[in-house]
């Protein structure tokens, strides 16, 4: 008998530990499937409030151990995993950046290996923000009334989509640009270049100049874009003497 009660208690925890595995596994960030070999390093990523598999954040690796400063940067599936292939041979460092997520620590990773990455929630809308690309803070702009628009533009979406135009050269929502509350600094930005000061006189440069202020004024104060509705969903490599690269900041346009 006695024998007969240690098999059905042994029994018992072995079918007890199959039904435990897989949510143990996935509070361990378990990289079950992902193809890594000595050229690439993998891993997951997860959120340490709950423990949420994180889906679509960037997933930057770097060396400084090459010639010049090297940086790759893949988007993590809809399990939270992630794969950064055909890596140079170097020392990395990884770490993540994401929407509503504040960046996190590096992590050493060696060619060839599996890792688990940990991310926290931005602290705050302002934090969140930080990551948020330059077109979303265009987003604040508020365009001149109807009746301070100059007689070229039928609209006030006519005057915010010539105002656009000035992106394909420039990106305006830049942390940079959102410092200039005074309107001598814009008239002086204005003046840098022909072209630039032909789109300020075509656009009405007071009235460019009041929105540019105001705009800027605001985002002192601590206003912030609504949080992106979707994830990234880009990669990049970059080779860089900067070291500056492709990295999605408010600077670029991912």
């Amino acid at each position: 008998m006695r024998n007969v009660a240690w098999g059905m208690l042994l029994a018992f925890v072995s079918v007890l530990g199959i039904f435990q595995w897989p949510a143990a596994a996935q509070r361990n960030g378990n990289a079950v499937g992902i193809p890594v070999n000595g050229n690439s390093i993998g891993g997951t990523v997860m959120n340490n409030a709950g423990g949420r598999l994180e889906a679509g954040v960037w997933v930057i690796a770097e060396t400084k151990s090459l010639q010049v400063p090297f940086r790759k940067i893949v988007v993590t599936d809809d399990q939270g995993r992630f794969l950064v292939p055909d890596l140079p041979k170097g020392d990395y460092e990884l770490w993540i950046r994401g929407y509503g997520l504040k960046d996190s620590s590096r992590s050493k990773a060696a060619l060839g290996g599996l890792v688990s990455l940990m991310v926290d929630n931005a602290s705050s809308p302002l934090e969140a923000a930080k990551t948020y690309p330059a077109a979303y803070w265009n987003s604040l702009i508020h365009p001149p009334s109807k009746e301070e628009l100059p007689d070229t533009f039928v609209s006030q979406e006519h005057w915010l989509a010539s105002l656009r135009g000035c992106n394909q050269c420039h990106q305006i929502g830049m942390a940079a640009m959102g410092s200039f509350t005074d309107p001598r600094v814009w008239e002086a930005f204005f003046k840098m270049n022909r072209g630039m000061d032909g789109a300020a006189n075509l656009l009405g440069r007071e009235v460019l100049t009041k929105t540019f202020v105001d705009w800027a004024t605001r985002i002192q104060k601590g206003e912030v874009p609504a949080a992106p509705r979707v994830q990234p969903a880009s990669s990049a490599i970059s080779w860089s003497h900067s070291g500056i690269g492709a990295l999605p900041t408010r600077s670029s346009t991912i």
